[in-house]
Order: structure tokens, then sequence, then C-alpha cells
């Protein structure tokens, strides 16, 4: 589903809808969410039609092994990490980004000693490094014999920190921004979760000085091959 979200922006990336109100458009104009699971709205047909979309095109890849998606993921892979990189470097230029930033480089020491902030960092490591998925252990058993499984998992774990550092200066550096023009602390600015991939990044994305429509075309198809592989 989330890839059909992916798939979506990537086809209005090139209008920018929510170049504006990017939490609004998401949430409301995008997702037609709901005040709560038990009063759904009605079907969402475009994001249904992406995630079918995604389905078939799925089963067309794999259906004679497992080659067709490690060349999707050679060629893909790398464009997300590049775009996220530039659009830190471009975030961090804002005004108010610096209100941000401080926010996400000074701790709360105190918070160490709340149980739901570890268990959070504990949620987040098993869902970003996918520890414990079977696709992990298909993708482990189709390595050769000589690659070393130690020195592949810290090479994950290293490219994975620091795609989230990277992507951790973008969030904050944008949500500064936000709250300068808004005057309102940064908490206040938008809520966490899944949301952020879809309301931070496409701001950060409409922020770029050139060639905005483009990057963000280029970015969303980078992450449907992303989550695609």
């Amino acid at each position: 589903m989330i890839s059909s979200w992916a798939l979506n922006y990537a086809i209005d990336a090139y209008h920018l809808p929510w170049a504006h109100q990017a939490s609004h458009y998401f949430y409301d104009n995008f997702l037609h969410m709901s005040q709560s699971i038990s009063d759904p709205t009605h079907i969402v047909w475009p994001i249904f039609a992406g995630a079918l979309a995604v389905y078939v095109v799925l089963f067309m890849v794999m259906r004679k092994g497992t080659q067709g998606i490690s060349q999707v993921a050679k060629w893909l892979t790398p464009i997300p990490i590049i775009m996220i990189v530039l659009l830190a470097l471009n975030s961090m230029t804002l005004p108010g980004a610096s209100i941000g930033l401080k926010y996400y480089f000074h701790p709360q020491w105190s918070r160490l000693l709340n149980d739901d902030v570890w268990f959070a960092a504990a949620s987040q490591v098993f869902f970003s490094l996918s520890i414990g998925f079977g696709v992990m252990f298909a993708y482990g058993a189709l390595l050769k014999k000589e690659y070393s499984v130690r020195y592949t998992a810290l090479a994950v774990v290293i490219g994975d920190t620091l795609v989230a550092f990277f992507g951790g200066l973008v969030v904050y550096s944008v949500l500064g921004y936000l709250a300068y023009q808004q005057s309102v602390p940064v908490h206040e600015v938008i809520k966490g979760g899944i949301g952020l991939a879809f309301v931070v990044i496409p701001q950060a994305l409409a922020l770029l000085p050139h060639f905005a429509k483009l990057f963000s075309v280029v970015f969303y198809v980078a992450l449907v091959g992303l989550a695609f592989t």
C-alpha cells in the first residue's frame, strides 16, 4: 500500500500539489483519512489502482526467480540516497533550519530513563533493518559462499544509519523552517510516523531552488523501486 502511495506521488509530482499545504494534501486530499478505523469513508481508487499495479508488476518480475529484482535494486537503490544528501544540503540553508537542527542534535538526557523511548528505538531498529523478516533469510540464502555474513551485515547497518542521519537532517531542517514560518515550536508543526515521508520530504522537494518537479518525480520513482525490492 505504501508502494502505491509512492507511485501516486511520483505521478502527481509533476504538478507539486503539496507545495503549499503538504500535510493537508496528504491526509485530507490524498488519503481522505477518516477519524478512526471504525469510521471508514470510501475506497480511494488511485491508491487501490496503484496497489494493484504493484502486485501485477511484482508477479511479472518474480515469476522466473530473483534475477529481475536484483537488477531493479542495483540501479534504483543509489538514487534516493543521492537525493537525500542533496535535500539535506539544500534544506539546511532554509531560514529557520537551525531551529530544527538544534532540536535534532540537542538530546533530552532525562528521556533515557523512559521505557517508551527504548521501546520506540528498538521498534525502529527492527523495522529499519528488517530483522526477522522472511525476505532477509531468502536474500541471505542467495549469497555466494565466499561472502562474509559479518561484513555484509556491518555494511547494511552502517549504510542504514547514514541514510537515517541524512534523512534526519532533511526532516528537522524543514520542520525548523515550517516552525519559523508559523511561529510555533518544532514539535507542534507535524505529527510523526509514516506521514514524514509524504509530508516533510515533499515539502523539502518543493523548496528546491531548481528542478523541483523533476527531482520529485525521480525521488518517488526511486522510492517505489526501494519498496518494490
